[in-house]
């Protein structure tokens, strides 16, 4: 420790310490391997002075001191971004040009590997791409999509509240929601804050409710899925005007309902009765009870049947919209 302290002291030092000290340093870098981290060799400024006197002198190589313009060609490369999309662009396309297939399957790829080195989890089952994509709301809306309600427990003050007894959470927020069929993404939703005055009063709540969850869907022949509380005539019309099929359930009671189906006869279960109007069905089917049905979506020519077993073991009959 004093000779290598002597290397760096300033006071009482003499010849022998300085001495003793440069042996220490010889004998240090005799020991130590001064190579790079990586085992790479590494080459002096010596060495490398020694490999450029080596290399073979080009004897056509002439300096001069008077100079002349250069011959440069001009750069034609396009730069910037390297897709050129609409001026109207969404933002979606844009977030396309980053996250494209091959990053969002790293990053699949990628999470299912963290996933296992963390030990096995029993809620957990690998993610995929579309799973991915949904998450990071990249995912463009399947066809089949279902509209409908859903409530948001919530019992603090918030004018947006609702009570609604008959539902298994009466208190909360009601959310009216668009979700895809296949992989249960939410696309769109909105927040019911109690009833509006400055609306069509030509049409319900239901009806304007879907329109405006599927406005970003006009003109690209999706289909919608709803129940009895929205499904109307003029909203199948108006879906339809706008490139959008529809389905749902409807009441009896509805505008436009064809007069013969609400007094259908007697059926079994199974069996059903339907009429059409231009490009819209309307039928009743048996079940348990009468369901009453209109639809954009599907033709009454070739029907299709699928069975469903019921609780004492036997199979019924009805009708399958894809």
């Amino acid at each position: 420790m004093s000779e290598q302290n002597s290397l760096y002291s300033d006071e009482g030092s003499d010849d022998n310490e300085l001495s003793s000290g440069d042996e220490w340093l010889e004998n240090y870098n005799a020991e130590v391997d001064h190579g790079s981290p990586d085992n790479t060799p590494v080459v002096s400024d010596e060495e490398a002075n020694d490999e450029d006197d080596a290399a073979p002198e080009n004897a056509e190589l002439v300096w001069r001191e008077t100079y002349e313009e250069l011959d440069i060609d001009p750069f034609i490369q396009i730069t910037g971004p390297s897709h050129n999309l609409n001026p109207n662009a969404s933002e979606l396309e844009y977030f396309k040009l980053f996250f494209d297939d091959n990053m969002l399957e790293k990053i699949v790829s990628q999470t299912n590997q963290y996933a296992a080195q963390n030990g096995p989890d029993p809620l957990w089952s690998d993610t995929t791409r579309d799973e991915i994509s949904a998450f990071i709301a990249r995912y463009n809306p399947n066809k089949n999509q279902a509209i409908d309600e859903a409530m948001v427990a919530y019992k603090g003050r918030s004018v947006a509240k609702q009570y609604i007894p008959s539902k298994p959470t009466k208190w909360g927020f009601k959310v009216w929601m668009r979700c895809d069929s296949k992989s249960g993404y939410c696309h769109k939703f909105d927040i019911y804050m109690g009833k509006e005055t400055a609306v069509d009063s030509t049409k319900g709540l239901g009806h304007r409710v879907v329109e405006k969850l599927a406005e970003d869907l006009h003109h690209k022949n999706h289909h919608l899925y709803f129940d009895s509380y929205f499904t109307s005539i003029p909203l199948l019309q108006d879906l339809l005007s706008n490139g959008i099929y529809g389905c749902g359930t409807i009441r009896q009671n509805r505008k436009g309902f064809p007069q013969d189906l609400k007094n259908a006869p007697r059926m079994q279960t199974g069996q059903f009765v339907g009429r059409q109007t231009d490009n819209m069905v309307g039928v009743v089917w048996m079940d348990k009870k009468p369901v009453n049905v209109v639809a954009s979506n599907e033709s009454l020519i070739e029907v299709d049947t699928t069975n469903r077993r019921q609780k004492d073991g036997t199979n019924a009959t009805h009708l399958r919209y894809e």
